[in-house]
């Protein structure tokens, strides 16, 4: 359902991890023998590089997902209530930006989520909040989407996760030089980060997959008619 995009993000996956590898290669084996700058830069840039890896999943993921639903062309009245953060983008956009008939716009916003129409689900409506994947952004991107459960495999891994961005942040933005951004840190560390990656983006496309093919996105009483 999601075997092209799955397949892209281990592509992905699989680079960082030629990236790793080249990591294990070059640092000592001693702890207490300090590593060669460029072995201590590459480790910093490490997290820009598995970080990327992780944005591009959940974006083409995303994408995807909407992407399939919009293709059902499924009515509004039929959707569960989370779905209409994304259906109605559109409408709650317009309301926002109203300067005169406020209420009028909010009466055909409510009319709109209540019609028999078929919406136009937009596959980009995602695309200017997955520019920063935090833990938080996968929660409401689960929630908006209706999903129940946690955007991650097992909860230890958010530590990882709000890591890797928040690193990622410092090196792309210049805060920090990759030296800095990696300081403390030696292959085992970094591949605990792949780890904790590479296990979320398999469990988001299992939660996909199953959400797509469940129909979550419809209420209970009209799945029947989206087979």
């Amino acid at each position: 359902m999601l075997h092209s995009q799955r397949a892209e993000a281990y592509q992905r996956l699989k680079e960082v991890r030629l990236t790793l590898e080249t990591i294990k290669s070059l640092e000592s084996t001693d702890v207490l023998v300090p590593d060669p700058s460029n072995v201590t830069v590459l480790r910093g840039l490490y997290y820009v590089h598995l970080y990327a890896a992780l944005e591009f999943t959940v974006n083409s993921a995303t994408q995807a997902v909407l992407q399939q639903i919009a293709a059902l062309n499924v009515r509004y009245s039929d959707f569960v209530p989370s779905l209409y953060s994304i259906a109605l983008d559109g409408a709650f956009k317009s309301v926002r930006d109203a300067r005169s008939e406020q209420w009028k716009k909010r009466l055909a916003l409510l009319a709109t989520q209540f019609s028999n129409d078929t919406c136009t689900v937009s596959p980009v409506v995602f695309s200017s909040d997955l520019q920063n994947i935090w833990y938080k952004t996968l929660v409401e991107l689960f929630d908006c989407l209706g999903i129940t459960s946690l955007p991650v495999p097992d909860i230890r891994l958010k530590q990882y996760i709000d890591e890797i961005v928040e690193k990622r942040n410092a090196v792309a933005h210049g805060r920090e030089s990759p030296i800095l951004a990696a300081a403390g840190r030696r292959s085992p560390d970094l591949e605990q980060r792949y780890d904790a990656v590479s296990k979320t983006i398999d469990y988001l496309f299992d939660c996909f997959e199953g959400y797509l093919q469940r129909r979550d996105f419809v209420r209970q009483d009209q799945r029947a008619a989206y087979p």
